[in-house]
């Protein structure tokens, strides 16, 4: 799909840099290509484009633009009945937690939802991965505060992507990155304190993700029953988690 020269407007005419009063975008295209396998699962790719974004922030002239967004992500044999179950239960709890009663909040009712949670990452999907990066990005306070929240950002990038679910053999990579940050507007010591270019890559292969949502579970258990040996818990999984990554032979990457 592609829809092009959209414009959204504040009718109340109140505005300000929560409420814009207006947002324009010259082009929006939306990508997608599932495909399913033989095991009936789906997997591909799909993808936002937004160009040329502006707003006007309020009536004093502030605004913020970007020249270009992109947002995509990929799923790996993701089940659509898994995710239609999954959402089944989420409605029936949450219906359960709108009678109002005490006893929605119980230590039953809190463990289904980690349960369910844990549920859907390891059934609903083998992997996903999601990025979205920005660029020619300009923020402008129109001199409310002399200037000094004016930037400009050639072009940033985050990543998150994590896959091995139903292998049991998890791998997580995370990533963000910028290049072209610049303060025009403040003097240049305080300038040279903000870095005009960053970047950082984790990867983590191996990761007992199982055990980890095993120990989670447990600790959780305990904490319900008993709040006030939640900290000493919290302590115990710090130091269990060193011992969980080397059993399973993980690798960090930085």
């Amino acid at each position: 799909a592609q829809y092009q020269n959209v414009v959204i407007s504040a009718l109340s005419g109140e505005c300000g840099t929560a409420v814009p009063c207006d947002v324009k975008v010259n082009d929006i295209k939306v990508v997608y290509d599932l495909v399913e396998g033989s095991n009936g699962r789906w997997s591909g790719p799909s993808k936002i484009v937004l160009e040329g974004l502006a707003t006007n922030l309020d009536k004093n002239g502030g605004s913020f633009s970007i020249g270009k967004m992109n947002m995509s992500g990929s799923v790996k044999d993701y089940s659509i009945e898994a995710a239609l179950e999954y959402q089944e239960k989420i409605m029936a709890m949450n219906e359960l937690y709108e009678e109002g009663s005490e006893e929605a909040l119980s230590s039953a009712h809190v463990m289904g939802l980690y349960n369910m949670v844990a549920d859907f990452f390891s059934t609903v999907w083998d992997g996903f991965d999601l990025k979205m990066s920005v660029e020619d990005v300009s923020f402008s306070d129109g001199g409310v505060a002399g200037g000094k929240g004016n930037f400009n950002l050639g072009k940033f990038a985050m990543g998150f992507a994590m896959d091995g679910f139903l292998t049991q053999n998890v791998g997580m990579k995370f990533g963000v990155s910028y290049d072209g940050f610049e303060l025009p507007d403040v003097s240049e010591d305080l300038s040279v304190t903000a870095p005009d270019k960053m970047v950082m890559d984790l990867r983590i292969n191996n990761l007992p993700f199982s055990r980890i949502v095993e120990m989670g579970r447990t600790s959780l258990q305990a904490t319900v029953e008993r709040p006030e040996t939640a900290q000493m818990l919290g302590m115990q999984a710090l130091m269990t988690m060193p011992q969980l990554m080397t059993e399973a032979g993980k690798n960090v990457g930085l």
